[in-house]
């Protein structure tokens, strides 16, 4: 996905002094075009710019009355979004919206049990793609929170940010969950080099979102479990009844594991004042695996991935036994 060109990035600690707090120009110009548009707080934390004004304008979902709405009006209600956009940007920049025009959806017109893309998270481009088309069909017909999954995307950006070296994540990390423990193989070493297992690596992140979304939300309405369970090393026989099962259950991550150095911290949720902070220098390893991340991909629905998913990994385990 080509993500549009952000008028201004701003990297802490220059935004906390180069940057005055601006009005909301989305909001701004909705209210004089539509007049229905919502009016959400004056400022944004000055550290957080979500892209080109007015951009992220889009009707919302018909549970709201079909009412204008924008991103950016949906980090002004929620503290805990605007504290993880706040929490991304001082971890790196401030992640760019790009709003993706899709067709609304309408109960029929997907196959039952199909998946599709609501939205997604690309790590060299710290952007999140956002479906309203789909996002609203989750809110509407599939019992998705539209809060809940821009935070879901926010927090790839997050541990892409903070987990992506080997000196943070062991090659093999697990997780407990309903009395089984689910490992996700993340990379593997040949030959000098440290090579990533992107799907192992993007469930287990989803792993790590699902808790930070029981914890902070009380359950996770964005399929996180889902797709972190159909990653695993040894997906479970019923995943989609599983992960309904265990919506709203928190993980326990076996930190005395010899496969794991224990689970990365959550995001900090510390509010605007993360924003003015002083930056603490990241000293990754020099396998960092931040290159290799790849987009991933948020999606509603109960149905099956592709079948590359399981022959991929198969591939892996097959390098691994070779060795």
């Amino acid at each position: 996905m080509q993500a549009k060109a952000s008028a201004m990035l701003c990297t802490v600690p220059h935004c906390a002094t180069a940057f005055a707090l601006r009005p909301d120009a989305a909001a701004m110009l909705a209210s004089a075009r539509f007049g229905e548009a919502p009016a959400p707080a004056p400022t944004m934390p000055p550290c957080v710019h979500l892209g080109p004004d007015a951009t992220t304008l889009y009707r919302g979902p018909r549970i709201t009355g079909s009412r204008l709405t924008s991103v950016d009006a949906m980090l002004y209600r929620s503290r805990r979004l605007r504290n993880i956009a706040v929490d991304v940007a001082y971890a790196g920049s401030s992640a760019r919206i790009y709003l993706s025009r899709a067709e609304r959806v309408e109960p029929g017109t997907i196959a039952a049990g199909a998946t599709f893309t609501a939205g997604t998270y690309d790590p060299p481009t710290n952007t999140i793609g956002w479906f309203p088309g789909y996002i609203d069909y989750g809110v509407d017909h599939a019992g998705q929170n539209a809060v809940q999954m821009l935070f879901h995307e926010f927090d790839h950006g997050w541990y892409s940010e903070t987990t992506a070296s080997s000196s943070v994540m062991s090659p093999t990390m697990s997780a407990v969950i309903g009395a089984v423990t689910y490992r996700w193989t993340l990379y593997r070493r040949e030959r000098g080099k440290t090579i990533l297992n992107s799907i192992g690596w993007n469930g287990y992140q989803h792993m790590l979102i699902h808790d930070d979304l029981v914890a902070d939300f009380g359950s996770d309405k964005t399929g996180a479990l889902f797709e972190a369970l159909q990653a695993a090393d040894d997906p479970p026989a019923h995943l989609s009844e599983i992960a309904r099962q265990f919506e709203d259950t928190r993980p326990w991550f076996p930190a005395a594991s010899l496969f794991q150095r224990g689970r990365p911290a959550a995001p900090p949720m510390s509010g605007e004042i993360s924003c003015f902070r002083s930056v603490r220098p990241q000293h990754h390893a020099r396998e960092n695996l931040r290159p290799q991340l790849p987009q991933v991909d948020a999606t509603l629905g109960g149905g099956r991935r592709a079948p590359h998913l399981r022959r991929e990994s198969a591939r892996s385990k097959g390098s691994r036994r070779a060795r």
